[in-house]
């Protein structure tokens, strides 16, 4: 038995060592294909002019690299390199989209030009723009050393179809109750109490009238200087114009000119 384990611890000892020098030698021989490959391909850089038989596939390995359009669309070239530069650095790719690419950083594109649009447009909404005078006035002012009494005012409303309503002032309405022109008290506040018409004095009253409006501007206006008259004559008060001149038939005819303009 003692010799038997002799030999056997004999086997294992042999049988490691032959392990351990054929380990050895098998990485000795993967080294040296290393460095034999390292040796038949020859090195370079992105620097470095490109070898036409390299670039022409001949070689160990050939790297073709693909580009879709989605890819080309998002490189940010440079405006300084020229087309040709462009084109050698993406030879693999469609002409087409690189020359598209190229465009894209030189011109414009529809959004740019939607924005600089509305740049425009914004700066002219900016701009101020003259006011339009659409408003017609005219006064009914008491006679010297008297005044127009609310009572009066009152009934005289009444009948000329002038109703009480917004801002405590007497309006005109159409049919389908829009205002045509209003009433208003040429003292302050301007407006009425009327549950207290009876006790109230004032030196003259308001009529106005805003044409741009008006469904129809000279028609409103007539009515306005008619109802005015009626008013004038029941209150036995002066028509006057805006400038509290009386009313004459050269400003009334300037006035129906102003309308024409609205209509």
């Amino acid at each position: 038995m003692e010799e038997l384990r002799w030999i056997l611890l004999g086997v294992g000892i042999a049988i490691v060592v032959s392990v351990y020098f054929w380990g050895r030698s098998k990485k000795r021989e993967a080294n040296y294909s290393s460095n034999a490959v390292n040796d038949e391909v020859s090195s370079f850089s992105a620097t470095d002019e490109a070898d036409d038989d390299w670039r022409d596939g001949v070689g160990p390995v050939r790297v073709v690299q693909s580009f879709n359009n989605d890819e080309i669309d998002s490189f940010n070239i440079d405006e300084s390199v020229d087309d040709e530069t462009v084109a050698n650095n993406l030879s693999d790719t469609d002409n087409t989209s690189v020359t598209d690419a190229t465009a894209d950083q030189t011109s414009p594109s529809s959004n740019e030009n939607e924005v600089i649009k509305e740049e425009v447009i914004a700066e002219e909404e900016l701009e101020p723009k003259p006011a339009v005078n659409d408003v017609v006035a005219l006064y009914l002012v008491a006679q010297r050393g008297s005044e127009l009494k609310g009572e009066q005012i009152l009934s005289s409303t009444f009948a000329t179809q002038l109703e009480y309503g917004q801002m405590n002032i007497f309006h005109r309405k159409d049919s389908n109750e829009k205002i045509i022109f209003s009433l208003s008290n040429m003292m302050e506040p301007g407006s009425f109490d009327i549950d207290h018409m009876h006790e109230m004095t004032t030196r003259g009253v308001s009529l106005f009238i805003q044409l741009s409006l008006c469904d129809d501007p000279v028609k409103a206006l007539d009515d306005m200087l008619i109802c005015a008259h009626s008013l004038g004559s029941m209150l036995n008060a002066q028509l006057c114009d805006q400038n509290r001149q009386l009313l004459n038939e050269t400003y009334t005819k300037a006035l129906r000119e102003k309308a024409k303009g609205f209509a």
